[in-house]
């Protein structure tokens, strides 16, 4: 990925890092920084994203209501809550960064967090779940799987494919470029 495409993410990871932070020491995830951050989130995705802006939009809207339909099975099954609405929004921001390819792998690796987690929670080895810092390591693991993936090659090949453009001769078989 660009130099450009890290610089987009900075933000992203420095406001996460504040969140994950106040939500350690209140239990709340601040409305200012998810308006703040959905804004700057979507501003930069327009100015300085790669290919269209509509990902972005489905992305940020997408997940947040995937996991509350998620959440709201859980709730009626179990009687327990399985995740705030504070993540939910904050989930908004991370959409707004990222767009659909990159959110999808976020929201893959949060589900598999929040399961260890609730593992850990049953076997009395946690006491309280922070889903914050689950959903900020998230992106980390996201983004350093996608710089490392070159996700800018496979983020043309899937858009030409859309499009009906040929792909970048440069991508080889697989995920990742050798």
């Amino acid at each position: 990925m660009s130099a450009t495409l890290l610089w987009n993410h900075l933000p992203l990871l420095v406001l996460l890092a504040g969140v994950t932070l106040f939500e350690i020491r209140t239990f709340m995830v601040p409305d200012t920084a998810i308006v703040v951050g959905t804004v700057a989130g979507l501003t930069l995705s327009y100015l300085y994203g790669s290919g269209p802006w509509y990902p972005y939009w489905i992305a940020m809207l997408a997940a947040p209501l995937l996991l509350f339909s998620v959440g709201r099975i859980y709730e009626k099954r179990s009687g327990e809550m399985f995740i705030g609405f504070g993540l939910l929004k904050l989930f908004l921001v991370t959409g707004a960064f990222l767009g659909l390819p990159l959110q999808g792998l976020v929201l893959l690796f949060f589900l598999i967090a929040i399961a260890v987690m609730m593992l850990a929670e049953k076997r009395g080895l946690v006491e309280c779940i922070h889903g914050t810092p689950l959903v900020t390591i998230a992106v980390v693991v996201a983004l350093c799987l996608a710089y490392a993936c070159d996700w800018e090659t496979f983020h043309e090949v899937t858009s030409s494919v859309e499009s009906g453009v040929e792909p970048d001769p440069l991508f080889q078989d697989g995920f990742c470029r050798s």
